[in-house]
């Protein structure tokens, strides 16, 4: 499988303001830049993590061979806009309920090259849950306070409470 995205709308469930409350930083405005850019890493390092888009965005998925059901990436899944099978729409089922897509066209009798195009991930910061924001946090503090490698060992990508929290919305991959 493949899949590329687009993003549709910011993440931005992190303000300046948050990050610096987090950091215990008050009347200082000179890291600011480098405040926003660690915002962006960590929001970047949880989705890569947990395999979930934390804004909007329109997601392209490439399966070389597949069944008539299959699983796609980047949940939470708000719609589907096309689902291919080479150059053919094809018809489908989808729960929005999960990330499941059955195709249900009887004419399909080879699932080789489908290509489903949806939009996946939070619809805006009010529904990323509060695990997720605080985890964030909990990455950018890190980042902040450790601006360098201090881990001969080479160190963890990611703080282990932020893993922890992190963890409950963690798609494995089989």
């Amino acid at each position: 499988m493949f899949s590329r995205y687009t993003r549709v709308s910011p993440v931005n469930f992190i303000t300046i303001d948050e990050a610096k409350k987090q950091l215990n930083i008050i009347d200082f405005d000179d890291d600011d830049g480098y405040i926003l850019s660690l915002i962006n890493v960590a929001y970047e390092a949880a989705e890569r993590y947990i395999g979930r888009l934390l804004s909007q965005c329109t997601v392209e998925a490439e399966f070389s061979s597949a069944l008539s059901c299959v699983f796609l990436p980047y949940p939470p899944v708000a719609s589907i806009t096309s689902v291919k099978i080479g150059a053919d729409d094809v018809t489908y089922d989808f729960s929005v309920y999960s990330n499941r897509l059955t195709i249900t066209d009887p004419l399909v009798d080879d699932y080789s090259n489908i290509v489903v195009t949806y939009t996946a991930g939070f619809p805006d910061a009010a529904n990323v849950p509060a695990m997720i924001k605080h985890a964030v946090k909990i990455m950018i503090g890190d980042m902040y306070a450790n601006r360098e490698s201090t881990d001969v060992e080479g160190g963890k990508a990611v703080p282990l409470t932020a893993m922890t929290l992190l963890d409950a919305y963690r798609i494995l991959s089989v």
